[in-house]
């Protein structure tokens, strides 16, 4: 297996987001500059992960647990890791992570614990460029998922900016540097995986 290089990651964010800033000046481009982001941060967690020697899960569903007879045989999130064919870890992308996208990902984190299809052990994650919570509701969050799940999710805000600022969007170039990464927290990211 080749495992690829971090400046490669680095180097399609930047032109993704280069292709941000071209469409900030056009006024009908809301929906794709939305689009874009997504696909920025989920493409960057694939680049990352190709820099180990585990893979992103293609079309890969997951069994939910079953209740009173009924289960959902297409339950996913983000990004499924795995290693030897088996899946280790889960991610959720967020642009922006607010306390309602991390609740919901802890709901869905739970039906992948629960899922026959995963293995104890199996790791959580959140990779975000901005954090849009506060501290409170962060440790709120946290201890729902040690509830639910058994586990705390791994936060990863892999922007040099920390915490959101609503009036800087991402696509805006005068606030292209509020979006640079954080080449610490993209390694971590990587250790993470490979542990």
């Amino acid at each position: 297996m080749s495992i690829g290089k971090i400046e490669t990651a680095i180097e399609n964010y930047y032109r993704l987001l280069t292709e941000g800033h071209q469409l900030f000046s056009k006024t009908d481009s809301g929906g794709k500059r939305r689009s874009l982001g997504g696909r920025l941060f989920e493409q960057l967690i694939s680049d990352l992960v190709a820099c180990t020697d585990r893979s992103i899960a293609k079309r890969r569903f997951i069994n939910s647990r079953q209740i009173e007879g009924i289960y959902l045989p297409r339950l996913q999130v983000d990004k499924h890791i795995t290693h030897k064919g088996v899946i280790e870890s889960v991610c959720e992308s967020k642009t922006y992570l607010d306390f309602c996208y991390y609740k919901r990902a802890i709901s869905d984190f739970k039906e992948v614990v629960l899922s026959p299809d995963t293995t104890d052990g199996i790791k959580l994650a959140v990779f975000t460029g901005q954090r849009s919570l506060d501290d409170n509701s962060l440790e709120f969050a946290n201890a729902l998922s040690r509830l639910e799940t058994g586990i705390t999710p791994a936060l990863f805000v892999v922007n040099t900016s920390k915490q959101r600022d609503s009036n800087k969007q991402l696509c805006d170039p005068k606030y292209a540097h509020d979006f640079d990464l954080d080449i610490s927290e993209l390694q971590r990211f990587i250790d993470w995986v490979s542990e």
